[in-house]
């Protein structure tokens, strides 16, 4: 009932079940606790379950438990608590590495997700697609060619097939790498190929490609990527404001700005104001600078 409760998203309600569980006397086993922290709302309820497995010494250490708590901080972006506790655990699985190795690659901390694998990898625990598409996004934005290359022969070897949605994953990791460095054409020819290939582009794809042509300079491809994204979001109209402005066209990114179907943010406003000062200095011999912030001095 507790699991259930977690899954319909009615927490509070198994949180409930499980006191009333407690005061009839009964206590937990190895499954409540995973259950249980699924019920968990926030990170308080989640520490609260946190304090309940320290107490009792049959789940202190046991990895079912101690897996479910590094999922929901992870899942709840804290990931130092995550770590802290992932360090101190005797015995991982694969979920164990994965859901610490995703989170740090979510926060951008690509350095630290790859050290963590390579960890992984000496432990001798057995790999996954999710731990592997992970690595490659990390890779991708690092430009770790070395360790792209030894998950690419790892699943060739281990005969490894990714499901569609992590498909759509794998070749946003390969578009933005290719962005990220330079290689704007590249990362359009892989963007072609997907869609040839039967894979439907999400929301990420789009930034990944809108990015390519910002890098590259390819203000109409550009233009064409940002009509055929399906309910453009506020994150594709920057990339092509950025496009826009690193062409010069100030005047045309402001009508972008000023025409988009949502309410323009302060980083929309501020690439325009940053780019608007380059070309006065470069103009008019300005000495107006900004500082690592982006701020306008």
């Amino acid at each position: 009932m507790i699991r259930r409760y977690g899954i319909n998203n009615l927490g509070p309600e198994g949180i409930d079940l499980y006191i009333r569980m407690r005061h009839q006397g009964l206590n937990p086993n190895n499954f409540t606790n995973p259950f249980l922290l699924k019920a968990c709302s926030g990170l308080n309820q989640g520490r609260g379950v946190h304090s309940l497995v320290v107490k009792d010494k049959r789940f202190s250490s046991e990895i079912h438990s101690l897996t479910s708590l590094i999922t929901l901080y992870c899942a709840f972006g804290d990931v130092e608590s995550a770590r802290l506790l992932f360090d101190r655990m005797n015995e991982r699985n694969v979920v164990t590495w994965t859901w610490i190795i995703t989170r740090y690659v979510k926060q951008k901390r690509y350095k630290e997700g790859i050290e963590l694998f390579n960890q992984m990898k000496i432990s001798g625990v057995g790999i996954d697609e999710l731990t592997l598409v992970s690595v490659l996004s990390a890779c991708a934005n690092l430009g770790a060619l070395e360790i792209g290359q030894w998950v690419h022969k790892y699943v060739d070897k281990k005969g490894i097939f990714f499901n569609p949605k992590l498909d759509v994953c794998v070749w946003n990791a390969v578009i933005g790498g290719l962005a990220m460095h330079g290689y704007g054409i590249e990362a359009i020819e892989r963007f072609r190929e997907m869609q040839l290939a039967g894979i439907k582009p999400d929301r990420n794809t789009f930034i990944a490609v809108l990015s390519a042509c910002s890098h590259s300079g390819l203000v109409e491809k550009g233009k064409e990527i940002l009509h055929s994204s399906i309910e453009p979001h506020i994150k594709h109209y920057a990339c092509f404001v950025d496009i826009l402005c690193r062409a010069g066209l100030l005047s045309e990114a402001y009508e972008v700005i000023t025409n988009m179907p949502m309410e323009p943010n302060a980083v929309l406003w501020g690439t325009l104001c940053l780019c608007c000062c380059w070309q006065c200095r470069a103009s008019r011999g300005c000495d107006a600078t900004a500082d690592g912030s982006g701020t306008i001095q």
